[in-house]
């Protein structure tokens, strides 16, 4: 017992920093998006009804959720080179489409929040934005739905990833040894490697991106004007207090989700020069995302909030404004 026990101490010790580091992180961000998914849930079933918002809230925890735990799985199976080991490699394709699919799922649900909120607060004089603000609680509903059924199909070409297994080499004086070949994207025919490869990251980051930049430009403008023509109204400053709040929100999700991406692209980058640390980069940035996500919806969102300081045996803060109450 006590040899297998060394055997896994030398085997864990150089990775011992980075699976620690990374851990920790994994370990924050699952907890932290276990208590609002906790909190969403148990007040959708003490209420019985259900807001758009708690629905987001319950889609980005969720994923959030998922992708922590698959981005350790596939951290842990980079580092240890189980990826090239055939009877794994059901799993490790499993880690991947998990990974990939609730990245989008969680990235398509931030989108989703923006769109709600610009459309819930920026008012414009046509009549197709008339119609679609009259029913966006619905069309918000059915987008996610759509979004989660898209995920799901959208990277099932992952369980048809073609895996490396172990290559050996003989040196020039006869030594056998036993190598694993880095990780890289390939898949099986008949799937077009390289035209998949394109249009799953177009729906990672171009499409979205353009929706978020969108709301966020409409909500800044949207609040400084109503900024200007409101400063004599004091009843008005309370709900530009809501909008703002708001507005701080779905700012402060766009920036990390630019941060990510910004990352995950450097580590594109250098994948092909160095794929071992362009794992190691991107890994610990997916961790990064979903516990900062999960922070900025407990902080600006009125019910988490309430609950968190309640809980926390802080004082508990006062309710928000009838306009705070109508935007969710």
């Amino acid at each position: 017992m006590s040899s297998l026990v060394e055997k896994v101490h030398i085997l864990l010790q150089p990775h011992a920093p980075l699976l620690l580091c990374c851990g920790l992180l994994v370990l924050l961000g699952i907890a932290w998006n276990i208590w609002n998914l906790g909190v969403v849930s148990h007040q959708l079933c003490k209420s019985k009804t259900y807001q758009t918002v708690d629905l987001i809230i319950l889609c980005i925890s969720s994923s959030n959720i998922l992708l922590d735990i698959s981005a350790f799985g596939y951290l842990f199976t980079i580092e240890f080179d189980l990826h090239c080991m055939k009877e794994l490699h059901t799993v490790v394709r499993t880690i991947l489409y998990v990974f990939f699919s609730t990245t989008c799922l969680s990235f398509w649900s931030i989108t989703w929040l923006c769109v709600f909120y610009c459309v819930k607060i920026v008012n414009i004089p046509m009549a197709f934005f008339i119609i679609v603000k009259r029913n966006i609680s619905s069309v918000i509903n059915a987008a996610l739905i759509l979004s989660v059924l898209g995920c799901l199909i959208m990277y099932a070409p992952f369980f048809f990833f073609e895996l490396p297994s172990h290559a050996e080499n003989t040196t020039a004086n006869g030594t056998l040894n036993i190598d694993c070949p880095d990780l890289k994207v390939n898949f099986s025919s008949p799937i077009d490697t390289d035209a998949y490869l394109y249009i799953f990251l177009c729906f990672l980051c171009p499409i979205p991106l353009a929706i978020m930049l969108t709301t966020s430009i409409q909500l800044v403008s949207h609040l400084w004007k109503h900024t200007r023509s409101m400063k004599k109204n004091e009843n008005k400053f309370q709900s530009r207090d809501s909008y703002l709040l708001i507005v701080r929100m779905i700012l402060s999700l766009v920036f990390v989700y630019l941060l990510t991406i910004c990352i995950a692209f450097i580590c594109f980058l250098i994948q092909k020069q160095s794929s071992q640390l362009a794992n190691q980069i991107l890994i610990p940035n997916m961790s990064f995302f979903c516990m900062a996500t999960g922070i900025l919806l407990t902080t600006t969102n009125k019910n988490l909030k309430e609950k968190f300081t309640t809980v926390c045996c802080c004082k508990k803060p006062q309710n928000e404004t009838r306009v705070s109450e109508r935007l969710t």
